[in-house]
């Protein structure tokens, strides 16, 4: 996780443009990372370990190195695999089930996204109106603002709408819709809202995206990608590359 925020503070560093304290936060990221996983990876396992003695293995490591970037190639495709097969591994609950999902996205992987929210709707299934803290801790937190973070998902994971510069200078939509056969989303940014209207099948999709004036954006659809610019942009697109998203 420090090293997860030492990448993020550089970036937001280099954005800024302070480019000296961003090249010392990605140094100091990168002799911690490589000290991390010298000494947790388990190469038995393929996966990270949560203590030096290589006996607990969890959800919760594993997104943390995936996110953080810390294992070569071949290790995270280990790490990866044992994170969604693994039925050994502590479970993340709700708070932490923020990183799951960004690690599930990240490697694009939204329909195990839309498997775990069963948990939310047994939220909803049991008269909730409000996320709990973690499952049957009633009485303890039972609006938890943390748990909330599906709905951050639907829009910049299955809608896929994310900034793509500093102060959202402009905008990128990627969906990554898993199963479903139609994604509708409205995001605001600060030019305004971006709306996304699009229909999936067979490896095509097709529909409408509206921007708002002044902020320019692009669209990518698996290995396609389309310019976006303000006001409503047809979409219709077919990849040859049949993948999980």
């Amino acid at each position: 996780l420090f090293v997860h925020a030492l990448k993020s503070g550089a970036y937001a560093e280099r954005v800024t443009g302070d480019h000296a304290m961003a090249t010392y936060w990605q140094g100091q990221a990168e002799r911690i990372g490589q000290a991390v996983f010298r000494s947790f990876w388990d190469a038995q396992r393929g996966l990270i370990a949560d203590t030096l003695k290589k006996d607990v293995f969890s959800e919760h490591a594993q997104c943390l190195a995936l996110l953080a970037e810390i294992l070569p190639r071949d290790c995270a495709e280990r790490s990866l695999l044992g994170l969604v097969s693994d039925k050994d591994l502590a479970r993340a609950t709700v708070y932490f089930s923020y990183y799951l999902f960004e690690t599930y996205f990240k490697f694009g992987r939204p329909d195990l996204f839309l498997e775990k929210l069963n948990l939310w709707r047994g939220f909803i299934a049991e008269g909730l109106k409000t996320p709990l803290e973690a499952p049957g801790w009633r009485g303890r937190s039972e609006c938890h603002a943390w748990g909330a973070h599906p709905l951050y998902f639907m829009q910049t994971g299955i809608a896929g709408i994310k900034p793509d510069g500093c102060g959202y200078s402009s905008v990128t939509v990627a969906p990554q819709p898993g199963g479903l056969k139609m994604v509708k989303a409205t995001s605001p940014t600060p030019a305004g809202r971006v709306s996304v209207d699009l229909s999936f099948s067979d490896g095509t999709v097709s529909g409408t995206i509206t921007l708002p004036a002044g902020l320019p954006g692009k669209f990518i659809w698996k290995n396609e990608s389309q310019q976006l610019n303000e006001g409503d942009n047809k979409i219709s697109i077919r990849s040859s590359n049949k993948g999980k998203l």
